[in-house]
């Protein structure tokens, strides 16, 4: 059996192919590695960071304490401010471009509490979740 592109086994793999979602990353790729990061730690306000989070109902999805639910979990968020910025802005996958009323210092602040949040520990080091030695 011959193919040719302008065949209709050609068209329904095509046509397959585009149909298929794509998974969509975690956040953007972080483009540098971490020993280049920004030399200064975040400089906004990370109370106020919470409360334009909960003001532009960021944690409907995110969850409260930005550990994720049915948006992705921006603890540990790896990358810079201007990528913040631009994914919020210009998102892939599911979440809404949302950074259209959101300012520049709200961003900031946004960006400096998501830093400032701890990651939770390794389940390894938790004893409730150790298992029982025998």
């Amino acid at each position: 059996m011959k193919y040719s592109r302008g065949g209709p086994l050609f068209a329904a793999a095509l046509l397959g192919f585009a149909l298929t979602p794509s998974p969509a990353p975690a956040w953007p790729r972080q483009t540098t590695p971490n020993t280049v990061r920004a030399a200064k730690p975040p400089s906004g306000n990370a109370q106020n960071g919470r409360k334009a989070f909960i003001a532009h109902t960021c944690y409907t999805c995110h969850g409260y304490e930005a550990e994720g639910g049915v948006g992705l979990r921006l603890v540990g968020y790896p990358n810079t401010l201007d990528s913040f910025i631009a994914y919020v802005r210009q998102p892939k996958g599911a979440m809404p471009p949302s950074g259209a009323k959101i300012t520049a210092q709200e961003f900031q602040d946004i960006y400096t509490w998501v830093r400032s949040i701890a990651p939770s520990p390794d389940a390894k080091t938790i004893d409730l979740l150790k298992p029982e030695a025998k």
